[in-house]
Parts: C-alpha cells; structure tokens; sequence
C-alpha cells in the first residue's frame, strides 16, 4: 500500500468514518436525515377569558343576586367584568340552584335586572333551565319575554319543544320578538332542521322585511348549511 493510502486510513479513523474509500478519493459527506415535521393540532374551540371567581366570593346566591342590581346602575367601566364574574361564580354552583333561578326569575316584584341576569344563568346550566325559559315567554314585562327567546338559543341540547316555540315566535306580532327568535334558531344550528321550511319561506317572501329576510338566510346558513348555501345570493 503506498504511503498516500496510509495516509488516507489515517485520515478516515480521526474522521470516525467505517467505509473504505479508495486512494485518492475524495470523502463525500452524509446528508442529514430530513427531519419529520409533525403538524400540531390547531385548535377550532374560540379562547373565552372567564374570570376567575373564588367558591367563597359571595356568601350565598341572594348574596349573588344583590350585587347586580346597583352594578347594573353604575357607571365604572369595570361593571362588565363585575358582573361577569357574578354569573360566572353562579354559574359554578351548578344544577342544584336552578329551582332558585326559576324562582327569581317568575317572580313580579323581582328587581328587573336580577330576573334577566338569572336567565342568562340557568339556561348555562343544560335541558333543566328549558321548562323555566318556557314559561317566562309568557310573563312580564317585554324585555323578559326577549331574554327568555335569546336564551333558549343557548340551551343545550335544545329540545324539540323550545325548537317549535322559536318558530312560531316567528310570526309573533313583536319585530324584535321574531328577530331574537331566529337568532336562537341559528344558535341552535343542524338540531333546529324543523325550522328550515319556515326560514325558507321567509327568505322566498318578497313582501316580508328585509331584515327579517337576512336575518332568516344568515340562519338557514347555520341550520342547513346546504340550503343556506343554494340560498346565498
């Protein structure tokens, strides 16, 4: 072997490399291995910045409940959260305060403001607050009727009970009775498909309000998304 293929040998062991080259070759660096990318999930479930409200904030619901109303007649810029953070902290004390909410909520002599913040609250709490939502369409005053709609779009999972009382709130003679009332349809989305053929009607109707009519393709959109697609010009 001549001394330029020792010097070769010689080069390869302080290189660490195990495959013989020939004399007079030139090494050839490995390519590094790609490395595999693995896509993270990304996650379609929107970020809700929820207070976080301590078990013992309040030291009852009533006590609760008390603090709306004057928050409601304030004029701090913080009222937002405050108040959020009452529904939320309610909201946490789960089922076992929904007879407490229907309570507030049927009864007359009831701060206002209580009774709509007790809406919003127990139609959080699942299929329970339906019954109470329910019969709150039927009570005073106006803008009670107008929470109890809105919030039968949030419960879930709707029933079909709630679902026929939205759409024959529909032709209710109250403008923004019907407008909420397609809004919680659309809230409701796919599970709401018995109220297609009357959102088509709507939108088919050249004598019906605009508004109603937008309104009612925006939720022909979310209910039936392939009809609300045919529908979208």
């Amino acid at each position: 072997m001549c001394s330029r293929c020792h010097a070769c040998l010689r080069l390869l062991a302080i290189l660490g490399l195990t495959a013989a080259l020939g004399c007079g070759a030139t090494p050839t660096a490995k390519k590094p291995a790609k490395k595999k990318i693995t896509a993270k999930p990304v996650s379609t479930q929107p970020i809700v910045d929820f207070p976080k409200v301590d078990q013992n904030a309040y030291a009852s619901v009533d006590d609760a409940f008390s603090r709306v109303p004057p928050l409601v007649k304030s004029t701090d810029p913080n009222v937002g959260q405050e108040l959020l953070k009452v529904e939320t902290w309610l909201q946490q004390q789960g089922p076992t305060i929904a007879p407490q909410l229907t309570g507030k909520i049927k009864d007359a002599n009831e701060d206002l403001a209580i009774r709509l913040t007790a809406c919003r609250v127990i139609s959080k709490l699942g299929a329970i607050a339906t019954p109470t939502l329910l019969d709150a369409l039927a009570l005073e005053p106006r803008q009670l009727r107008l929470k109890a709609t809105e919030c039968l779009g949030r419960v879930k999972p709707a029933d079909g009970k709630s679902i026929k009382k939205l759409i024959a709130l529909i032709d209710d003679k109250d403008f923004d009775q019907r407008k909420i009332a397609i809004a919680a349809l659309a809230q409701i989305g796919p599970p709401a498909k018995e109220a297609v053929p009357k959102l088509l009607s709507i939108l088919n109707d050249t004598n019906e309000d605009e508004t109603i009519r937008g309104n009612a393709k925006h939720a022909l959109k979310l209910v039936d998304p392939r009809k609300g697609l045919m529908n979208a010009h």
